[in-house]
């Protein structure tokens, strides 16, 4: 099994999707935790998140984000918010300079910088809490250059349907679904 500082498999490096290296290391977020904001909407980081973060060039800050379909917050490490920058400032990716425009407009406007305090916290701001359906408790989740924050039922029924087009592709039920890797 990989742990959090192994490098990159040859695969994901041959097919161009290996993780961001940063001090030797890769920021590549993975596990999952159950955690309950406090009374001010703070959420204390999971270790396996402030290991990741501790390689990281500004292990401090994080930018947070959701988008229209998205069921939690994404959590993004400055290598990744670097790298999504770069691809955002390439017109080329969309079908035209108004296309452009209103993506930036959409993600940017929901995206906030959060800084962690020094007991490993971050304040998960109402608009944010509200936008993923997130009262108390939580669900952080590692996924790859990023983390997620979740509302556990959504968590749950997300992992379900997961978790059932897993079994179906493994069956041969759905010739149509992705296959995925074994585990």
């Amino acid at each position: 099994m990989a742990r959090a500082g192994d490098p990159p498999p040859d695969r994901l490096i041959r097919a161009g999707k290996a993780p961001r290296m940063v001090q030797g290391a890769s920021i590549n977020f993975f596990s999952e935790a159950r955690h309950t904001l406090d009374e001010k909407g703070r959420l204390t980081l999971p270790g396996f998140v402030r290991d990741v973060l501790a390689r990281s060039s500004a292990p401090e800050q994080l930018w947070l984000g959701w988008m229209p379909g998205d069921a939690c917050l994404n959590a993004y490490p400055k290598e990744t918010m670097a790298e999504l920058e770069a691809e955002w400032a390439d017109p080329s990716r969309f079908a035209s300079t108004a296309q452009h425009s209103d993506f930036q407009r959409l993600f940017r406007s929901r995206l906030e910088t959060v800084t962690t305090d020094k007991a490993g916290r971050i304040l998960l701001p109402p608009s944010k809490r509200e936008l993923a359906g997130i009262t108390k408790d939580v669900v952080v989740n590692g996924n790859g250059d990023k983390f997620e924050i979740w509302e556990p039922a959504r968590y749950q029924e997300k992992m379900d349907k997961v978790a059932q087009a897993y079994v179906a592709a493994a069956q041969g039920a759905d010739p149509a679904a992705p296959r995925y890797p074994r585990c």
